[in-house]
């Protein structure tokens, strides 16, 4: 999927969420859970060099580009099976396409919101966490994504949908109406 149907699919993530969790719906906990929603819909392909999310965040693209060499070098001393486990692990549709990364996205801020008693980092990992399970959904679509890694590698696809492609179009539509049927609620 592109980076721009990912962006649409957490919008609409995020409004469903605001929707259906337990947020108080005051306009700063709806624009936080959505910001977090809006970061966390391509934070995933943070993997990719070629990402929207990596060409504007290089610095932390970097970072992991750098620790992938080094794992993916240490990995070649495990035998065959190992190596090429830690590489699926590691590369582009790893583990952060996976539940682990939803679920790290979320205990951590969570975590920290209830230690310092600030709910607003508590909404803003909730958001992000939606969004990541946007980009999981819609990856499902486009070849799949290892849901359990790091349990388990193997790919769980929905359908084979061409990027850029008409289904692509008609996915992003339909995210387009029900952000909008979800907003007019709003008011």
């Amino acid at each position: 999927m592109t980076a721009a149907t990912h962006r649409i699919g957490g919008v609409a993530a995020g409004t469903l969420a605001i929707q259906l969790l337990p947020v108080d719906a005051h306009i700063k906990n709806i624009a936080i859970l959505s910001m977090g929603s809006l970061i966390g819909c391509i934070l995933p392909d943070i993997d990719n060099a070629r990402s929207s999310i990596s060409n504007k965040w290089k610095l932390v693209s970097c970072i992991i580009a750098l620790g992938q060499v080094v794992i993916r070098g240490i990995a070649t001393f495990l035998p065959g099976k190992q190596e090429k486990y830690v590489r699926q692990i590691i590369g582009h549709r790893g583990i952060s396409h996976s539940l682990f990364m939803v679920f790290v996205s979320f205990i951590i801020p969570y975590g920290i919101g209830s230690f310092y008693n600030i709910s607003d980092i508590q909404i803003l990992g909730c958001g992000v966490a939606v969004g990541i399970m946007s980009h999981l959904v819609l990856d499902m679509f486009a070849g799949g994504v290892p849901l359990f890694s790091p349990v388990s590698t193997k790919r769980i696809t929905l359908a084979h949908v061409k990027t850029g492609g008409a289904v692509e179009w008609a996915l992003r539509t339909a995210s387009i109406l029900a952000i909008t049927g979800k907003i007019c609620k709003f008011y």
